[in-house]
């Protein structure tokens, strides 16, 4: 079974000052292939100012001028059914706004702060096992990293999470 789609998407971005109105938009491709057990699916993307639809890292206008952001991004996941009650899942996904509209937040000296994000990138891995149809565990590993203008910092982050279902 294969499934593609695109869409655009036309709607406002408003600053904060509702001084400045931004058309937004949007094209993204979207797949989904499935055989048997095992499935892969992905979106691709691009627009300006989307930060409200969280895309460019949620930053929708530049803060010195008002003026959209751009952004192009995207996501792909693999997932396998080795058995019935068991479900492993491997992902990643970016997120990489244009880096000349993000302007620079200053504080009030004028010296540059961290907060316009240049580049988000996430990879991870999971497992998903349905102990019973009312009972469900989860483990998830993910690598989070962060990039950003001014000053040239980076975070990065390893996140370990498990998580239990019970549904009645």
């Amino acid at each position: 079974m294969a499934q593609n789609e695109g869409e655009v998407m036309l709607d406002r971005a408003i600053g904060l000052t509702d001084q400045n109105v931004n058309s937004s938009w949007c094209v993204s491709i979207d797949g989904l292939i499935a055989v048997g057990r095992r499935a892969a699916i992905f979106e691709a993307f691009t627009g300006e100012p989307i930060g409200t639809y969280n895309a460019a890292i949620g930053q929708s206008l530049n803060p010195e001028d008002g003026e959209g952001i751009a952004t192009v991004g995207g996501f792909a996941e693999i997932w396998c059914k080795p058995v019935d009650c068991l479900v492993w899942h491997v992902g990643y996904g970016t997120d990489d706004p244009h880096n000349q509209d993000l302007g620079q937040i200053l504080d009030n000296t004028g010296t540059p702060i961290a907060g316009q994000k240049a580049r988000h990138a996430v990879d991870w891995t999971n497992w998903m096992w349905n102990v019973t149809d009312f009972f469900q565990l989860g483990f998830e590993v993910s690598r989070r990293e962060t990039a950003y203008i001014a000053p040239r910092v980076s975070n990065e982050a390893m996140i370990y999470h498990f998580r239990s279902r019970l549904t009645i």
